[in-house]
């Protein structure tokens, strides 16, 4: 049996969205009470109307009289995370109420850079063992979460970066131990992966280490491991009956992969003329 321990450690990731933040809010004289307030941001539709409870509005107290908050989000796209929280919505209704005035707060770019959540970084420590045939007898990983300040999304990106980077491999010995912890650093939240750039790219470096370890190619070596149509789904835990394969495409894609990686060792692609301004890029 070949066996293999290694660690990644993978640091915060800024959003580079082309536009900024914008949170706009204003007392609502048309269709409601002069008090109730309207709430136009960036949010992804869904998503805000989650954290105001939907269509009727949540309740602000205040030391006076409660605030009615209708959301009037619309769907959005280019979030990959970062239209799924609320950041400084309140701190906007709050001078709207103390002001009696309609407020707008646009992030600058330091803002966004500063202040935004980030991708969750992660110590993530992979332990892999195999016999001589190149057939995965563990794989087991250790996964620590900077979930910054405040909780926000880390439980959701600790699950799925765990359980589908592992579930991938058909294995009969797997372990997770996964922690998110509450640091002083800046908040993390949800950001396009949800946690599996972090915890898969541990994995894959580690199933290359050890194919390399055990003479074998790292893609024959995937294909020797990788889970197909019949075999049970277990990752964190084993899936219940009700998670079915419905489609299989993992060895086409790992095809896919091997001849893409093939092209780029073979060398820079050129530009190929084909008339006017029209160009095509060909490999060697």
């Amino acid at each position: 049996m070949i066996e293999l321990t290694g660690r990644i450690v993978l640091g915060p990731h800024r959003y580079g969205k082309a536009e900024n933040r914008v949170v706009r809010i204003v007392r609502d004289t048309d269709r409601h009470e002069i008090r109730d307030l309207s709430v136009s941001s960036c949010l992804h539709g869904d998503f805000d109307a989650a954290h105001l409870e939907g269509d009727q509005g949540t309740v602000l107290p205040t030391d006076s009289q409660k605030q009615t908050i209708y959301s009037y989000a619309k769907e959005k796209g280019g979030g990959f995370g970062a239209k799924q929280e609320m950041l400084v919505e309140d701190v906007v209704a709050a001078a709207v109420l103390r002001t009696g005035r309609p407020v707008q707060w646009e992030f600058t770019r330091s803002d966004q850079l500063t202040v935004a959540p980030c991708r969750h970084p992660m110590r993530v420590d992979v332990t892999l063992a195999a016999d001589a045939d190149g057939v995965l007898t563990a794989l087991v990983i250790d996964v620590l979460a900077d979930a910054g300040a405040y909780g926000n999304h880390s439980p959701g990106v600790m699950f799925h970066g765990c359980t589908e980077s592992i579930a991938v491999y058909r294995c009969p010995n797997k372990r997770v131990d996964a922690e998110s912890v509450y640091t002083n650093n800046r908040p993390s939240g949800a950001f396009r992966g949800y946690g599996l750039g972090q915890v898969i790219f541990a994995v894959e470096s580690a199933m290359d280490e050890l194919a390399g370890k055990l003479g074998i190619d790292p893609y024959e070596f995937r294909r020797r491991n990788i889970i197909v149509p019949g075999d049970p789904l277990v990752a964190a835990h084993p899936e219940g009956a009700d998670l079915t394969y419905g489609s299989y495409g993992l060895d086409q894609c790992l095809d896919l992969a091997e001849r893409a990686m093939a092209r780029t060792a073979a060398g820079p692609r050129r530009p190929v003329i084909t008339g006017g301004s029209a160009r095509v890029w060909r490999w060697p």
